[in-house]
């Protein structure tokens, strides 16, 4: 398969045939957009030059809404009100569409929660019939359990 040779520019001789205003304005192009440095610095100085950050998207909550969200978190839900006994993702989406009229997706939420150092990790359950004074005696003979010799082979 054969390549295409590569095409440069061939002068000002290949605009013949096309109108002068035409050929004017491709004699100024130079094949890559103006930069706007130049404008910058005309407007701001040499402190128009500095890398600036894009502006972006307005943030979705204000910064009293996300702290009433830290606090809605950290509290937890009210299982009367909320019909919930813990908040997930999908749950804060809902309360924050009530409370803030703001809908977002339940990945935003994780986002937000992470952002505000609110982990999504439970403590272990703890079983009801466990003994803490038998946990403790345990502790306490495992040692001298591990001390003693015993009749069996170790296996490989």
């Amino acid at each position: 398969m054969r390549r295409k040779p590569a095409v440069y520019w061939r002068g000002p001789w290949c605009w013949e045939g096309f109108p002068a205003r035409t050929r004017r304005d491709r004699r100024a192009w130079t094949g890559r957009p103006c930069a706007t440095g130049s404008h910058r610095y005309n407007e701001a100085g040499l402190s128009g030059l500095r890398a600036r950050k894009p502006e972006g998207r307005p943030p979705k909550l204000t910064a009293t809404q996300i702290t009433e969200l830290r606090d809605l978190g950290a509290a937890g839900p009210d299982p009367e009100r909320h019909q919930v006994i813990r908040w997930r993702c999908i749950d804060l989406c809902g309360e924050v569409a009530r409370r803030f009229a703001v809908e977002v997706p339940e990945r935003t939420i994780a986002k937000w929660l992470r952002k505000l150092d609110l982990t999504r990790l439970r403590p272990h359950p703890y079983h009801p019939k466990k003994d803490a004074a038998a946990r403790a005696t345990f502790k306490l003979n495992f040692t001298l359990f591990l001390d003693q010799p015993t009749d069996r082979k170790p296996t490989r």
